[in-house]
């Protein structure tokens, strides 16, 4: 409920109609006790206090510590409203201030945006006449790409600021104090905050420090709007996670400029954000090990498939060097491959055997892609998918027994040449990698060898 507590007769019907475009149950009053009465056993929602003696203020803390309100938020209204009064209402404790002329829509955005504060729901839409509208707000018509909150206890920034904005296509939000905007922040998808670094109770830097807790400078930009202008002030802002700083009085097209500069670099970390998200999502559920290398051989990068196929955790191999598992029979040649696909191709595709945690070899097959540096050409990481194929390697070293059948073999003609010879293969010599990179579609195998060419006789 919203309880008026006012010294006034008939002066505030227009202040009324205003209140009871809510929906919300109205409750008028004279006196606290009369207003405490009306208010008992509800939940009270907004406290208007409609006084025009000289001095009211002491009544504002009253209110504030009436725990039959519940702490609800002030809004002092003033027939004859000035600077030193709304200085004054500030310092004992008001959450808001407004006075005649009755301005209907500015009263209207102070009243939603005290309410807003109280509820951990948006509210329904305000209305100046008439039924409540069953279509959106006006600001969420235009489905504006970018909502940004404004955050001054001064009313002629907001209203400019508001002003400009909405003419440059986005939509807008004011707050008059930093308690409303970090209710707002909860409950709306604001792109970027334009922060008053001097409010009264809650001040600039705390609403910022409060916004970092939960929202990083990459993920919420906060621009500082503020008259001073010392280096230590400004630090002071930037070390708390300011974007940016911005001088009052306000030049209106710098203030844009900068907006936009900030607004197109969120754009491009969400962008960052998702395809980081993407990549994770396709190596996560890869059978493959995606890999990233160092160009001297360090793990910076393994995807989980390596509990899989190595038996190790991902966190296991990172910062690990991948020659620490290498078979040493395989090193030498492997070390010349590096060399070479360091000096020419970015693509290259390796045979070779890899320990397993369980201290087993395992034939893997690793096909690896340079990344260069544009301006001097040098191997900066090494991108890699590595998959199993030690069931292929030993199905092809099985020795295939032919069946001679019944009859001797064919001898051969006198003046036919003699077969070339194929190159022996001493027992105890290992298979070394091939020494080349593959071509498009091909793998290095290191049990394919070259025939050796026969000496002509």
């Amino acid at each position: 409920m919203i309880g008026l507590l006012s010294d006034t007769e008939g002066q505030d019907d227009a202040l009324v109609d205003v209140l009871r475009k809510t929906r919300i149950e109205l409750h008028r009053a004279r006196s606290v006790e009369d207003l405490r009465a009306a208010c008992q056993g509800g939940s009270t929602d907004l406290l208007v206090l409609d006084i025009n003696e000289r001095d009211p203020w002491p009544l504002v803390a009253q209110l504030k510590a009436d725990p039959a309100f519940g702490g609800a938020p002030v809004l002092a209204w003033r027939h004859s409203p000035s600077p030193q009064d709304k200085r004054a209402a500030r310092e004992v404790g008001c959450d808001s201030y407004d006075g005649r002329p009755l301005n209907a829509e500015r009263l209207q955005a102070k009243v939603e945006a005290l309410l807003r504060s109280r509820h951990a729901g948006p509210l329904q839409a305000l209305s100046l006449g008439g039924p409540a509208p069953a279509a959106p707000p006006k600001k969420l018509q235009k489905a504006p790409d970018h909502l940004i909150l404004v955050v001054d206890d001064e009313q002629s920034v907001l209203d400019q600021l508001t002003e400009r904005l909405s003419e440059a296509g986005y939509g807008v939000l004011c707050a008059a104090d930093g308690a409303t905007a970090l209710a707002l922040l909860k409950q709306e998808p604001v792109s970027l905050v334009l922060l008053d670094h001097s409010m009264p109770r809650m001040s600039g830097l705390e609403v910022l420090w409060r916004v970092r807790e939960t929202s990083s400078s990459l993920q919420l930009p906060v621009l500082i709007m503020s008259s001073k202008t010392s280096a230590q002030d400004l630090l002071a802002a930037l070390e708390l996670g300011a974007n940016d700083t911005l001088t009052k009085p306000l030049d209106l097209p710098v203030v844009l400029a900068r907006l936009q500069l900030h607004l197109r670099l969120l754009k491009t970390s969400q962008e960052l954000r998702r395809g980081e998200e993407r990549f994770r999502l396709l190596t996560e559920n890869s059978t493959d090990v995606v890999t990233r290398e160092s160009s001297d051989g360090t793990w910076l990068y393994v995807s989980p498939a390596s509990r899989r196929l190595l038996g190790y955790e991902p966190e296991e191999l990172v910062g690990r060097s991948a020659w620490s598992l290498l078979h040493p029979e395989d090193f030498d040649a492997l070390a010349h491959s590096y060399d070479t696909l360091m000096s020419s191709p970015d693509h290259f595709s390796l045979r070779y055997r890899i320990k397993h945690k369980d201290e087993r070899w395992v034939w893997v097959e690793t096909s690896l892609h340079a990344i260069r540096d544009p301006a001097t050409g040098e191997v900066q990481e090494l991108q890699g998918a590595m998959r199993d194929v030690t069931a292929q390697v030993a199905h092809r070293r099985v020795p295939q027994r032919r069946d001679p059948g019944p009859h001797p073999a064919p001898q051969r003609r006198r003046g036919h040449p003699r077969p070339p010879r194929r190159a022996l293969r001493s027992p105890g010599r290992a298979c070394a990698p091939r020494l080349h990179p593959a071509r498009p579609g091909e793998h290095h195998d290191p049990h394919e060898r070259a025939p050796e060419a026969r000496p002509a006789h």
